[in-house]
């Protein structure tokens, strides 16, 4: 039936029906016909606010109130008057109180740029919702309670707050769902990896190494367990990549020259080395495959052997490895920008015949 014979049916209820919750739900189902047709959507954004208007009382008035929120917020983008909406929803009822939160916080988050009120309101529908769920036994599970904790870890990183987003990640990674436990640990690995040591090095020229060694120690492990504990998860290649990476960037020992002076050997080729051939042989045509040549070829020309210290020995063996991993990179990814690095990293090593 098209639009605008539904709309002649729910205009003919609300002349004739006699309960006023009779003609609040055809005002209801008009708003919901209505809802699909193309924009402005004026005939649901009229239905919405005769029911909110005539019948206060009723039902079907607080999913019209959030309804016309999301229409002013995600379709005709006047925010003001979506937020209006938000408001009376969170300050007269109950009703979807934590969805209506929720709702706002995004609200304020992506059209003000205002960051401590969607901490706050995120705060607000995280606290709610954990004491609801957590009064019931075999509560379900929210979407909107996991969206709240993702959303407030993302604006903790963002502020660079890293304690707080891995406070959060904890309760995450305790999940009874596998995929969400095994995100929020891929995500603390990521934090320990890349984001602090990023924002520990940026005061410093060379940064607070045995810091920035010990945060990078801490996503190793965790993404050790991702690929340990979760064999079959979508997020394994990904983590044996990520792994790869930063074992090439911590501290594997400090070598004494004498006295009390010394300096830090770098990088866990071996086992980086072991972890990419792995992932190779795993995930040949894996999206992060290109990648993953590319740093197999950085481990090989990095003239790092079995001991962690430079050997030219080692060097002159493994440079022809690096070589026949770059070409084989450019022949299966010849348009890749991976390929081009390569190209240019054998012409180096062809120039210079030294380690990195």
């Amino acid at each position: 039936m098209p639009y605008s014979e539904f709309k002649k049916m729910y205009l003919e209820v609300i002349q004739s029906a006699v309960s006023p919750e009779e003609i609040a739900q055809a005002y209801m189902n008009w708003g919901e016909s209505a809802f699909g047709e193309a924009p402005p959507y004026p005939d649901a954004v009229m239905a919405y606010e005769k029911l909110v208007e005539r019948f206060p009382g009723s039902r079907f008035r607080d999913d019209a109130l959030l309804n016309l929120a999301i229409i002013h917020h995600y379709y005709l983008h006047e925010y003001e008057k979506a937020l209006g909406y938000y408001r009376r929803l969170l300050t007269e009822k109950e009703f979807k109180v934590e969805d209506t939160r929720y709702r706002m916080s995004q609200y304020v988050k992506w059209t003000k740029g205002d960051v401590q009120s969607a901490v706050r309101h995120l705060h607000e529908v995280v606290e709610t919702l954990t004491v609801k769920l957590g009064a019931l036994r075999n509560a379900p599970k929210s979407t909107d309670k996991i969206n709240a904790y993702w959303d407030l870890i993302d604006l903790h990183r963002k502020e660079k707050n890293y304690p707080e987003s891995l406070r959060l990640l904890t309760v995450l990674s305790q999940d009874p769902d596998r995929d969400i436990s095994t995100n929020a640990l891929h995500t603390m690995a990521m934090i320990y990896v890349h984001d602090m040591p990023k924002f520990l090095k940026a005061p410093y020229r060379d940064g607070p190494f045995q810091v920035v060694s010990d945060s990078i120690s801490q996503g190793i492990e965790l993404l050790e367990k991702i690929i340990q504990d979760n064999p079959t998860s979508n997020h394994v290649p990904t983590a044996m990549v990520e792994l790869a990476r930063a074992l090439q960037e911590v501290q594997v020992e400090f070598v004494y020259e004498g006295g009390e002076v010394g300096y830090p050997i770098i990088g866990d080729y071996v086992k980086a080395e072991k972890v990419l051939t792995e992932y190779l042989q795993r995930f040949p045509d894996h999206e992060l495959s290109r990648e993953a040549l590319l740093l197999l070829g950085g481990v090989y020309e990095s003239c790092r052997g079995v001991k962690y210290g430079r050997s030219k020995q080692s060097g002159l063996e493994r440079h022809g490895d690096a070589i026949r991993t770059y070409e084989y990179l450019s022949r299966k990814y010849p348009k890749s920008g991976e390929a081009k690095a390569a190209k240019e990293r054998i012409e180096r090593i062809r120039r210079t015949g030294g380690c990195q």
